[in-house]
């Protein structure tokens, strides 16, 4: 049928899901972006070059060779992505440039990537005025309520309803925050194959420090989603990791929240190339076990600063046009109803524009939210979502489908309800993913859909992406003497435990991994994918391929079958029934222990090699205990490294490439260093989280946040921040030199932190606020130039809002030595 409303041409916008959007100084706050909306119209017009959705290119490669050909995110400030410039000799002077050379600076235009296109706005009211009560809940929901009789009622959870009248299309949604889901759904469990790219998880993505190679893995994902005929992707996954404990750690970047709205940000823009990114869970969801009822209690500095900032960061700089309301109370209310966080928060502070829809079955109700309906609970609940913010039910229709009688009876305005629809249709329109006649997205995908096995073919460009950013994301904790590369060897000998679990919501539940063998793909909950088996290698494989000629690679699971080997590589780890999503069956961790003997396997390994080296791999989603530390000549965390695995084990192991992932989590030296999990009903959410509470308490990790060896050396020559004195509407330029002194090339993550002497409010006593990872050739060096954004060293005070402290000083360095170098700013 035709629509009604004809199709015209429209701006794309790159940046928050189509073309870079040259900054106009929208930061003061969200009530002055209509006056800009014809400058920004103006401007995307001047910048229609890059509007075809290409992804642009960048000012300088930083991440060694692409193997998918895509350069990466978009340069420009609009994205406060940092700079190369090659150097030509060491630098001789204080590496400290100060004095004369440095000048008061002003503001510098900077905003929100993605404003409303006036265009999109008016088609979504004319299409509004069409509509009837009963058609605007179709916009609002998932499918009606299923009849609970019906053992398989659980498969059609992944879509809303086409409008067949008006022509509009309802939602198709995925998971997927290391790759397509295609195995939940209606009809899936009969398709034979159900195959997409299991790229790492990702608190590995987070592992990389690389914008670049999580844009292009966001990319691929999102190209895999158009494919198969979808139009949301449920991710990016990014919640703070605040204890190690979350049977989701793997599902989100780390710790931090400034990294954390970063790399978010980035895998915002490379999803929303194509089509609708969907950011969750907001906001406190950090604890899996009994997650429906919990509440996450917090101060409102803590709230805003640590749970929200990195939500902002993804809105403001990412445009991201879909917020998932997450499980969980926060203060006592329940996320999808609660005002404060979906519209003082979300709309009011951060300027949020796009829609916000429930977790499935978030909103409360029996059997944890499923049903089946109690009208009077279903009314109040539905009115309370409605008035807080809250725009879209899903899977089931058991609570707005009570909006016209709630309408009807006058309880709720029917302005309300038109708000919501007229949100969820300006993210149609803008994605390109209204119309039934019309294709979905806005770039055509270069993998093809197969609907017979219901698979995603011609993946081997997204396979070999996943092996870069597994090369990309293990971190290198130890190397004692230089122990790796591997070199000299004869026979290297790969051993890890066979493993028994359960999953309980798979079929069969019951099975058994076998760590020296298999690919190491993570939970088996939302974010489950499964990759063809084609196109997997797990260690074994991957490490025998890699080996160079003469060496012979064996494979075992006790210590006997090591002693003889040159060189042995242990893997041990968790699996899928040992920390994952709460209906899985695994949730989460109550220790950090490995399971099924493996520590005793490691020490047994090194008592039968006679002094011989040994490296442990730990595929995990966050930190374990390693009470053989000491005893082994290498450690790599290498995380849930996705479908090939095993060929970035073995690169990295041989020398064909370098570690340069670093830790996006700070380990503890003993579980004693962190906080409470989970203390019930409700758990109080600290200030200090991650490094900043080991800085706070002085305690002494394992590992900090951000360690990672490498096999080259770096020195930082010089530090040169340009403005002495700067607006609070500024941008810094933090100029770093550094110089690989090695014959090696490899990667340096440099850090620059944020301190603030003098201060009268509650901050910690550092935090990241920018980061770039730079690529350098043996003898190289390159001045990097990381941008800082003045209004990202606001903290909240209840007395007066977000307030800037009149002096920080920014700190240089890696993580070994994040104060290398430093230097003093005054805050005008």
């Amino acid at each position: 049928m035709r629509r009604l409303v004809h199709a015209r041409p429209r701006l794309q916008y790159l940046l928050g899901g189509a073309a870079t959007l040259a900054m106009v100084g929208l930061a003061a706050a969200a009530c002055q972006h209509a006056a800009a909306v014809q400058q920004l119209e103006d401007n995307a017009k001047r910048t229609a070059n890059a509007a075809s959705g290409s992804g642009g290119s960048s000012s300088s490669d930083t991440s060694g060779s692409s193997t998918t050909g895509d350069p990466g995110l978009p340069s420009g400030e609009s994205f406060m992505k940092a700079t190369e410039t090659e150097l030509t000799a060491d630098f001789t002077g204080d590496p400290v440039v100060d004095g004369a050379n440095r000048m008061s600076c002003g503001d510098t235009a900077y905003g929100d990537t993605y404003t409303s296109d006036p265009a999109d706005q008016a088609e979504a009211q004319t299409l509004l005025g069409q509509m009837t009560i009963d058609q605007k809940v179709v916009q609002l929901t998932g499918i009606g309520s299923p009849n609970y009789e019906d053992p398989n009622r659980w498969e059609d959870i992944q879509r809303s309803y086409d409008d067949e009248a008006l022509n509009i299309r309802g939602y198709q949604w995925r998971d997927g925050p290391h790759g397509l889901n295609l195995e939940s759904g209606l009809g899936r469990d009969a398709l034979p194959e159900n195959y997409s790219t299991s790229f790492p998880t990702s608190v590995a993505q987070g592992a990389t420090f690389d914008l670049d190679v999580v844009y292009r893995v966001a990319g691929a994902i999102a190209d895999e989603t158009v494919a198969s005929g979808n139009m949301v992707m449920l991710g990016p996954c990014m919640n703070i990791l605040r204890h190690p404990y979350w049977g989701r750690a793997q599902e989100t970047f780390g710790e931090d929240t400034f990294h954390l709205g970063r790399i978010a940000t980035a895998f915002t823009l490379g999803l929303q190339q194509f089509i609708t990114g969907c950011a969750k869970h907001y906001l406190g969801n950090n604890i899996e076990n009994q997650r429906f009822h919990i509440s996450a209690n917090m101060d409102e500095q803590t709230l805003r600063e640590v749970y929200a900032r990195h939500f902002e960061m993804v809105v403001r700089d990412g445009g991201v046009g879909c917020i998932m309301a997450s499980y969980n109370k926060v203060n006592g209310v329940k996320s999808t109803q609660n005002k404060h966080t979906l519209t003082t928060m979300l709309r009011e502070d951060m300027g949020f524009r796009g829609f916000v829809l429930t977790d499935w079955w978030a909103m409360p109700g029996a059997n944890d939210g499923q049903g089946p309906v109690n009208a009077p609970a279903d009314l109040l609940t539905a009115a309370e979502a409605i008035q807080a913010g809250l725009d879209v039910e899903v899977p089931w229709a058991l609570n707005y489908d009570a909006l016209p009688a709630l309408v009807a009876d006058g309880t709720i305005q029917e302005s309300l309800v038109n708000r919501a629809v007229l949100r969820v249709l300006e993210q149609k329109l803008r994605f390109n993913s209204a119309y039934l006649d019309e294709p979905i997205g806005l770039k055509q995908p270069t993998t093809t859909y197969d609907s017979a096995s219901g698979s995603v073919r011609n993946t081997e460009a997204h396979a070999a992406l996943s092996t870069e950013m597994a090369e990309k994301a293990a971190v290198l904790l130890r190397n004692d003497d230089g122990v790796l590369p591997i070199r000299a060897a004869t026979t290297v000998a790969v051993i890890g435990a066979k493993i028994n679990y359960t999953v309980p919501s798979d079929n069969p539940p019951d099975k058994v991994f076998d760590f020296a063998r298999d690919a190491a793909l993570g939970d088996r909950g939302s974010s489950r994918v499964r990759p063809n088996p084609a196109l997997t290698v797990g260690p074994l494989a991957g490490i025998t391929a890699e080996a160079p000629q003469g060496v012979t690679v064996t494979a075992g699971e006790t210590a006997a079958e090591a002693a003889d080997a040159d060189y042995a590589v242990v893997i041990v780890g968790l699996t899928a029934g040992h920390e994952g999503e709460e209906y899985t069956g695994a949730s989460d961790r109550r220790g950090l222990s490995l399971p099924g003997g493996q520590d005793m396997l490691v020490t047994d390994v090194v008592a039968a090699r006679a002094g011989k080296p040994t490296i442990v791999i730990v595929e995990a989603g966050s930190v374990v205990a390693m009470p053989w530390i000491d005893q082994v000549d290498a450690a790599i965390m290498a995380w849930y490294p996705g479908q090939t695995a095993g060929t970035a084990l073995g690169r990295l192991l041989f020398g064909k490439t370098n570690f340069g992932g670093r830790l996006p989590v700070t380990w503890p030296a003993m579980e004693s260093q962190l906080p409470v999990f989970n203390e019930g009903d409700s758990t109080q959410m600290d200030y200090f989280i991650g490094y900043r509470r080991f800085d706070e308490l002085g305690l002494e990790p394992l590992f900090p946040f951000g360690h990672g060896l490498s096999y080259s050396t770096f020195r930082y020559e010089r530090l040169h921040v340009p403005c002495a004195g700067i607006s609070k509407h500024g941008i810094l330029q933090v100029e770093v030199d550094v110089r690989n002194t090695s014959e090696v090339a490899g990667d340096e993550v440099v850090m620059v932190y944020a301190s603030y002497p003098g201060t009268q409010a509650r901050r910690s006593k550092k935090e990241l606020k920018g980061f770039h990872r730079v690529h350098l050739e043996p003898g190289q060096g390159k001045r990097v130039s990381i941008p800082v954004r003045v209004q990202d060293l606001k903290y909240w005070s209840d007395a007066s809002g977000w307030a800037i402290d009149p002096t920080v000083t920014l700190q240089v360095g890696p993580a070994s030595d994040p104060t290398l170098l430093a230097q003093d700013v005054t805050i005008q």
